[in-house]
């Protein structure tokens, strides 16, 4: 991450930052070739709850419980 990341950041309000947190950790997770699968618990998360969530990291069941 980029220095002026940082500073862009600080402005942010916590939930602004987390989404951000979620997002770049869905670019990694395209890279490493685990996107689309739970982070939790491995299955498969589906392509509505990638549609409606391209950013989410469990599925609806972890995410849920």
């Amino acid at each position: 991450m980029l220095l002026e990341d940082d500073a862009a950041q600080e402005g942010l309000d916590p939930e602004a930052r987390a989404e951000l947190r979620a997002i770049r950790t869905s670019l990694d997770r395209i890279e490493d070739g685990t996107y689309g699968s739970c982070a939790r618990c491995g299955a498969a998360m589906g392509e509505d709850r990638l549609r409606a969530l391209p950013f989410a990291l469990t599925c609806v069941r972890c995410s849920a419980g």
